[in-house]
């Protein structure tokens, strides 16, 4: 006798990948070639604080994102290059988020690299500095990616984003 996979069932099986996806807070030091950042606030300065103070500082995301598309644009100036990919986030509700990165590659073996491994429709977590603007996706600035393995397991995080998509 074949059990039938309910929806339930489902999210229970995948339901660890859905904590990769909650939106993370990193309070550690950033790696050497990452900005530190603070977000203050000036309500504070209006209640007695002299100055406003940092409330969050070296925030990061961590998510699972599908990759919907990869655009490589060559720029003037300092960043030879610019690579943006759209893609899909999956947040600690499992619902789907418009998310966009951006790489800023020096040299045209890091580009190649970056759109090799970012190839549309494959499942990734990742990992940074995020910004948020009103009207516009989350958007992370040279994040760290990794491939979501084994293959089951990202057939099963592809079938999730599309379970939710619907």
């Amino acid at each position: 006798m074949r059990k039938e996979t309910t929806r339930r069932k489902f999210l229970c099986d995948v339901g660890a990948m859905c904590l990769f996806g909650a939106y993370g807070w990193r309070k550690e030091n950033p790696p050497a070639n990452k900005k530190k950042f603070a977000i203050c606030s000036k309500e504070l300065s209006m209640h007695g604080a002299t100055e406003a103070e940092p409330l969050l500082a070296n925030i990061g995301l961590t998510t699972v994102v599908k990759i919907i598309h990869i655009d490589s644009y060559e720029l003037p100036g300092h960043f030879p290059f610019q690579v943006s990919v759209d893609c899909k986030a999956l947040d600690n509700f499992a619902t789907i988020q418009d998310m966009c990165m951006e790489f800023f590659p020096k040299t045209i073996e890091q580009r190649n690299k970056i759109v090799e491994d970012l190839k549309a429709d494959s499942i990734f977590l990742i990992k940074g500095e995020y910004s948020m603007l009103k009207d516009t996706p989350v958007m992370l600035y040279e994040p760290d990616y990794t491939r979501v393995k084994p293959k089951p397991l990202e057939n099963k995080m592809r079938k999730l984003f599309q379970i939710f998509e619907e």
